[in-house]
């Protein structure tokens, strides 16, 4: 088991039918050790669904030890 987080999400309308979402990326590994990255997504709205149009990872935050 590695369990994964969504963290410090932002989300900004650039139009009323694209959103760009930035947020951090938490993976926690069986050992307790919490690997943290940076994304930032584009979401356009087809009619009346959101369609994601792109995903970049942002780059690695340092690993810490997972709280107890």
């Amino acid at each position: 088991g590695t369990k994964l987080e969504i963290t410090d999400v932002t989300v900004r309308m650039l139009k009323p039918d694209v959103g760009l979402q930035d947020g951090i990326l938490q993976f926690t590994n069986a050992d307790g050790l919490v690997d943290r990255s940076r994304y930032s997504a584009v979401w356009t709205k087809n009619g009346k669904e959101w369609q994601l149009a792109s995903v970049r990872d942002l780059g690695a935050l340092p690993t810490v030890a997972a709280p107890e």
